[in-house]
């Protein structure tokens, strides 16, 4: 398909891999709205138009709203609105979690799918689309794996990461060329797909058994990318400390 301007719109290493792939195999030139606070310096030597902030207000300023455009978001913590998904543009957004069983932040799905004790996790690839809840567009492509128990928060948040940048490598033509399909999303578990927010996280810590809260909790080098969670699991961990019998052979894994 002719696309008028390619967007990505996101922060973090999956924006950063994803990029360079651009970069080093396809070599059309986009736009990049930058929607967290970290620095990805080698973005610019990409040669790359970059520009940082909410992308429902940048958008309008950088695009012809009567022609196609094409937008990637790639763990970006904005939710588009209504107004702009309704443009002519075609949007995919990378999630690190199957669509039909938790929407939201990645970081809280993954602790819900751990403390559920679920046995299956994936990433999903789907299209935004106006007047959807989030999370919710028709889904194009889902990349999923088992689920052990000896998974951690840490070890699991390394697998979304490698499977988010691998379903982005997989489909990226098909959505450039206009050969990507779409299936509508449908519930895994006969139950609506869980979302998950921040505002969630004191009810999932507190539904959580003892084992599950202490020995798959560990953030490990996320706990400085997510430091409101690490404080959240922290403090449910100090009000369970004395009175779960696995505590005793468990550090508080918030570092």
């Amino acid at each position: 398909m002719d696309y008028q301007q390619i967007v990505f719109v996101g922060s973090g290493a999956l924006l950063q891999r994803a990029l360079q792939f651009w970069h080093r195999r396809l070599s059309i030139p986009v736009l990049v709205i930058l929607t967290g606070t970290d620095a990805i310096p080698p973005i610019r030597d990409f040669g790359f138009e970059t520009y940082r902030g909410n992308p429902n207000k940048l958008l309008p300023t950088l695009l012809p709203t009567q022609l196609p455009n094409l937008i990637f978001s790639l763990n970006n913590r904005f939710v588009f609105t209504d107004a702009t998904l309704e443009e002519n543009w075609s949007f995919y957004n990378i999630h690190g979690a199957i669509t039909e069983s938790y929407r939201g932040f990645a970081e809280i799905c993954v602790l819900a799918a751990l403390l559920e004790n679920n046995t299956k996790y994936g990433v999903t690839l789907h299209k935004v689309i106006p007047f959807q809840e989030v999370d919710q567009g028709p889904i194009v492509d889902v990349i999923d794996w088992p689920l052990t128990q000896k998974e951690d928060f840490s070890s699991l948040m390394m697998q979304v990461q490698k499977h988010c940048f691998q379903i982005f490598v997989d489909n990226v033509q098909a959505v450039l060329d206009g050969s990507v399909t779409h299936r509508i999303a449908v519930s895994t578990n006969q139950t609506e797909s869980r979302l998950c927010g921040y505002s969630n996280v004191a009810e999932i810590l507190a539904a959580a058994p003892c084992e599950s809260l202490f020995s798959r909790t560990t953030l490990g080098p996320f706990v400085q990318h997510f430091p409101k969670l690490a404080q959240s699991i922290a403090l449910e961990q100090s009000k369970r400390d004395g009175r779960c019998s696995c505590r005793q052979s468990h550090h508080v894994n918030w570092k």
